[in-house]
């Protein structure tokens, strides 16, 4: 009897301590998601993707903006690796991407989602922002990135002909470079994008090019590492659908 009135008590109290529990437990749930990671859709200038029927198409959710292939070509087509539509830029391709003056912006990330395919032993540029400062160099012992008007960040060089994630998070007073998903690189100090930017030249720039693109993506936010976690995820999944 004694043992029966203990269960039954202690089950009252598990009843009337339940709400209390549920509600801890969705918080605890609710902090483990990354608040800025769910929201970079609210920042999301360009999303750079390519149609089925070869030519380039964009998303826009806040800049009205049109692109142009400036030179060379830029053949798209479906990678099955990859598990979506890619484009293939050669040495002097050169995709321009206009409209989007973040001139005052404080912040940006740029993303993307590539494979260097040039073995050349000059510096390939592999994305530039019109007179910010902000450019993308690859060299075959470094990689070096320009990250405003502030300075350059130098890194290890990126890796040749293997698909790989990079985010550029250019903060105003912190710079950082990521790499699957992994910091590489990070600069404190402050920078800025003051000029005419309103133009963004992927492929050849600075110097010839050379790599195949999945994903282009420029967000008005210096994103966290938990938003480059879970960038990576996604990019890390592209594939699995192709997948036996």
């Amino acid at each position: 009897g004694r043992n029966c009135f203990l269960y039954e008590r202690g089950n009252v109290m598990f009843k009337k301590l339940l709400p209390s529990v549920l509600v801890l437990i969705l918080l605890a749930s609710a902090c483990m998601v990354p608040v800025s990671a769910a929201g970079l859709d609210d920042v999301l200038i360009y999303d750079l993707r390519f149609s089925d029927t070869g030519e380039a198409i964009t998303d826009a959710q806040k800049w009205a903006y049109n692109f142009e292939i400036r030179s060379g070509e830029v053949p798209i087509f479906y990678d099955y690796d990859v598990g979506i539509n890619i484009a293939e830029f050669g040495p002097e391709a050169q995709l321009v991407v206009k409209g989007a003056d973040i001139q005052e912006f404080e912040n940006m990330t740029i993303e993307m989602y590539l494979k260097i395919t040039s073995d050349s032993e000059n510096p390939i540029t592999l994305l530039a922002v019109t007179n910010s400062g902000v450019e993308i160099v690859a060299e075959k012992d470094a990689a070096v990135i320009g990250v405003g008007k502030g300075g350059t960040l130098e890194i290890e060089p990126f890796v040749r002909n293997e698909w790989f994630h990079l985010v550029c998070s250019i903060g105003k007073t912190e710079q950082v470079i990521y790499v699957n998903g992994e910091e590489v690189g990070r600069r404190t100090g402050e920078t800025s994008f003051v000029g005419s930017t309103d133009s963004t030249y992927i492929g050849s720039y600075s110097y010839e090019t050379g790599m195949e693109l999945a994903v282009y993506k420029f967000y008005e936010t210096a994103a966290t590492a938990e938003d480059v976690a879970a960038m990576y995820q996604t990019v890390s999944n592209l594939g699995s659908a192709t997948e036996s």
